[in-house]
């Protein structure tokens, strides 16, 4: 979606106009630290009743040369006790050090997911699956935002998002609060041992309070590559130890994210045959041979696996699923189509996916997440999740839900 020709960038922008919507005001502000260190926290207003968020390291990514900023956070990987089955021959496959990263969905930002993902990330541990859990916010939620001059657009700070009372805002003050019945409540208590194969709290979500002018598919992909680098290049995780994670809105960044990874790892896999080709002699032929094998037991390129959580197939199959066809060019977040690129083919590591979706969804329909489910090659399914009478905004709190997780971790992925 980089370098769209004039009428694709407009269809982009007056797509996304129907598909973002932050919650406005936004519920948090990035923090330093008081101590030494300094560092960057999410501080939840008062105005949005929210938990702290201080448990989570902050951060503000860079974007376009530092025009704008990505407001992101990660969730450390709870401490797992040495226990009896934490020992024996299989202990570094349990224990291998992983990461979520996850695109949430429309009308909620950093705080108000904040708390949830710290509930999922305690209960994964508890059921022998510890993991860090990384999220961010795309343009025009939250701190995500432009912050300095002139943007790709031609608009000037101010014009537009969360930079004034420019178009969008329509010159009105934000309200004070969010007093709709659907704000969310404080974090529930961590849940015991003893229920950590049972249902997780459900994310309660606030309505939407408008669209986010600053917001396109565009941007939204742009925001997941830069979290994505910062785990990679700032915080040292392996392609081979990410698990991108989407819900509703967000599964069309993080199956974007994870096919050009799965793209990444094809190319590595044709420039290391052409070597072994160029290679003259028997130790040439060796060495090259080695180094292929040795990319390969580190995971390769590819991530360790896709979850999409009431995914779209597509933006326009939510708005018309009685469409048989449709212009692609009129299309936002095709998932469905580039779940099908989910292969790192010749003999790479492809990426797993595990599609869970409620038969009962009122807001992505259920056919979609089946034909995203039937898009994948073969070797990427894995047994999806189907949630019988699961709507959109409640499969967390469904039973099967984190064993079906669990075993994902533990057992489907390398």
């Amino acid at each position: 979606m980089l370098g769209m020709r004039p009428p694709a960038a407009w269809v982009d922008r007056i797509a996304s106009s129907l598909a973002f919507y932050p919650p406005f005001p936004a519920s948090y502000t990035i923090k330093r630290q008081p101590d030494g260190r300094r560092e960057l926290y999410v501080a939840p207003t008062r105005e949005s009743r929210l938990p702290s968020c201080a448990f989570a390291e902050a951060a503000l990514l860079p974007r376009d040369s530092g025009r704008r900023q990505v407001a992101a956070a990660l969730i450390p990987a709870p401490a797992q006790p040495l226990t009896s089955s934490s020992r024996g021959p299989d202990a570094a496959k349990r224990l291998k050090r992983r990461v979520i990263l996850f695109a949430h969905g429309n009308a909620v930002d950093l705080a108000q997911q904040l708390p949830f993902l710290r509930e999922l990330s305690v209960a994964l541990a508890r059921g022998g699956a510890p993991v860090a859990i990384a999220c961010f916010d795309y343009q025009g939620y939250g701190e995500s935002r432009r912050v300095s001059g002139r943007d790709e657009d031609g608009r000037e700070d101010g014009e537009g998002g969360r930079g004034g009372a420019g178009k969008g805002s329509g010159g009105a003050p934000p309200s004070s609060s969010c007093t709709c019945a659907n704000a969310p409540p404080a974090a529930p208590p961590p849940p015991s041992a003893a229920a950590a194969d049972a249902a997780l709290p459900r994310q309660t979500l606030c309505p939407d309070h408008g669209a986010a002018p600053d917001s396109t598919t565009a941007d939204a992909l742009l925001d997941g590559a830069a979290a994505l680098a910062w785990l990679l290049e700032d915080k040292g995780f392996a392609p081979s130890e990410v698990v991108l994670y989407g819900q509703s809105l967000g599964s069309g960044v993080a199956t974007s994210l994870a096919v050009a990874l799965c793209e990444r790892e094809r190319r590595r896999l044709r420039e290391e045959g052409r070597q072994q080709k160029r290679s003259r002699g028997a130790a040439a032929a060796a060495a090259a041979s080695a180094a292929t094998e040795a990319t390969a037991s580190s995971g390769g390129l590819a991530a360790a696996g896709l979850i999409l959580h009431s995914p779209l197939a597509s933006g326009l199959r939510v708005l018309k699923p009685s469409w048989r066809w449709w212009p692609a060019a009129l299309d936002i977040f095709p998932v469905a189509r580039a779940a099908a690129k989910l292969s790192s083919g010749g003999g790479g590591r492809s990426t797993k996916c595990l599609v869970i979706h409620g038969d009962a969804d009122d807001v992505v329909p259920f056919g979609n997440g089946r034909a995203v489910f039937d898009a994948l090659p073969p070797e990427a399914r894995v047994e999806p999740l189907w949630v019988k009478g699961g709507g959109h905004c409640d499969l967390e709190g469904r039973a099967g839900f984190l064993p079906r997780l669990l075993k994902f971790l533990k057992d489907e992925i390398r």
